[in-house]
């Protein structure tokens, strides 16, 4: 061996956490509507959801799916995903 085996094992490790650390990019991309409260005790419920949902529907867009990101005890992100 030319150089020392802990040089080759330091090569070996940094590609492999490169690799991991690049995986999120093969993903495509998905247009999606984050709504989340301007405070930070802003509630957000199912209306809050319906609102949105109307005013995509009423501009040709359809959401796909709707996630709710909840931080008992409150909901304050909502993640509108879009077709």
């Amino acid at each position: 061996m030319r150089y020392p085996a802990w040089k080759y094992l330091l090569i070996i490790v940094v590609l492999m956490i490169s690799t991991l650390y690049a995986l999120p990019s093969l993903y495509p991309d998905e247009p999606a509507v984050q709504i989340s409260g301007a405070k930070a005790g802003t509630q957000i419920d199912q209306s809050i959801v319906q609102k949105a949902e109307q005013l995509l529907e009423s501009e040709k867009f359809q959401a796909m799916t709707t996630a709710l990101a909840i931080m008992l005890p409150f909901c304050v992100s909502i993640l509108l995903k879009l077709n």
